[in-house]
């Protein structure tokens, strides 16, 4: 999936004269998704190659402490998927790492460098903002080349924006997530080794290893999983704090419905496709044992699984 490739400044693209999609892209959700389909079509119809520009972290996550909703490799992933959908991969994702030296660039010297590419066009949203202390807007960026703004998408009388996909996981509703971003919210890490409890009780877990700026809502979820063997399979999962056992502040724990095999190492992606209920912390194990049990019929249900 990961075909197009990864860029880390603008200076390295290599394509000519590309249509460049730009902005921050957190959780390409789907006011991006219109923005990309705007380039994939100014793309196709020029006869030039796409690609968006991108950063990585969010000036909120770096400045604000806010989490961010996609990682650097979910975006990469995510940007791609997005253009496919659209009718064309990216020649290539430029995700250029957002620091203090790069948050001080002046605007003039990042429209410099754009220009320098000699893009056929830049799409973006006309909210966007760049440069040292935001001061560059929208149509200072016409001179890199032809300009198409895009207004802000809306669904209902909400404005597709990253904070309202944060605040949608910080209350538990990931369904309002999944519909701002176009899909399940996702999230992508290695499995580490756990304490094997869930194995003892009949429901084994694959730990995620998760940056601790991610977005993660707190509760237990019905999910679609990724397996490194290219498989999507059902399941459910423990977000956010183990309120029954001692432990990490906040984790991942999914527990794949019908498959039985060694994940330590693997590279999976979480899809959290409905909250089934919140935290519980139980007397004993037991209760515990039981309530998954209903938490896994309830998840079944949810993702239309037979039941086990």
């Amino acid at each position: 999936m990961r075909a197009a490739p990864l860029r880390r400044s603008v200076a390295a693209i290599t394509s000519t004269a590309p249509v460049v999609a730009l902005g921050t892209f957190d959780g390409v959700h789907e006011g991006h998704r219109a923005l990309i389909a705007r380039a994939v079509a100014v793309a196709t119809a020029t006869g030039r190659p796409w690609l968006p520009v991108a950063f990585f972290p969010p000036p909120k996550t770096l400045f604000g402490g806010h989490p961010f909703l996609s990682s650097e490799s979910e975006k990469h992933v995510l940007l791609v998927e997005a253009g496919l959908a659209s009718g064309a991969a990216p020649s290539e994702v430029v995700i250029v790492p957002f620091d203090a030296d790069f948050a001080s660039t002046p605007a003039a010297a990042f429209v410099d460098a754009l220009a320098a590419r000699a893009p056929t066009a830049l799409v973006v949203g006309e909210d966007f903002r760049f440069g040292r202390g935001r001061a560059g807007g929208v149509h200072d960026l016409e001179a890199a080349g032809r300009l198409d703004v895009l207004p802000l998408v809306a669904i209902g009388d909400e404005v597709v924006k990253s904070s309202a996909i944060r605040d949608a996981l910080d209350a538990g509703d990931v369904e309002r997530a999944g519909e701002l971003l176009g899909a399940p919210y996702r999230v992508s890490g290695t499995v580490v080794a756990g304490d094997r409890r869930g194995r003892t009780i009949g429901v084994p877990t694959a730990n995620l290893a998760v940056d601790p700026r991610k977005a993660l809502p707190v509760g237990v979820f019905a999910v679609q999983v990724d397996l490194p063997d290219g498989s999507r399979r059902g399941g459910m999962a423990n977000l956010g704090p183990r309120p029954s056992f001692a432990g990490p502040a906040a984790s991942l724990e999914a527990h794949v419905f019908d498959w039985d095999g060694d994940l330590y190492g693997a590279d999976i992606t979480v899809h959290v496709v409905a909250r089934l209920r919140g935290q519980v912390r139980f007397a004993d194990l037991p209760a515990l044992r039981a309530q998954l049990a209903a938490d896994a019929v309830a998840a079944r249900a949810r993702l239309a699984l037979a039941p086990a």
